[in-house]
């Protein structure tokens, strides 16, 4: 599970990382950016209901947060990341999300 001071909370973090509009758009994952002034980098993860029911939504949320946590070593600090799922998401094996969400990351600037 990703630790608490990895995440954004509130809907004032979510609003401010969509203000910046920088955006990295894949097949099953949008992500957006934003400088956040702090030295690790905070993720948010977005679920449509158009995705699916409760329990495919929440499957595909924990997937987002494990690919984070797995990641989170290579990753640059000083940003918040909104990760928003795409209907792609639901077939897609976690290798290929895997690679989509290191190709994101690299997009907006945050690979190592």
């Amino acid at each position: 599970m990703l630790k608490h001071q990895y995440r954004l909370t509130s809907s004032r973090d979510y609003r401010d990382v969509y203000r910046k509009e920088k955006k990295a758009v894949g097949t099953c994952m949008v992500a957006y950016c934003a400088p956040n002034r702090q030295e690790f980098s905070r993720f948010g993860f977005t679920v449509s209901r158009k995705i699916g029911n409760a329990v495919v939504r929440n499957r595909v949320k924990r997937r987002m947060r494990e690919v984070t946590r797995i990641h989170l070593d290579h990753l640059t600090g000083g940003m918040d990341v909104v990760l928003i799922a795409r209907s792609a998401i639901v077939r897609v094996p976690f290798g290929k999300l895997e690679r989509e969400f290191l190709s994101l990351m690299k997009e907006c600037g945050l690979l190592k």
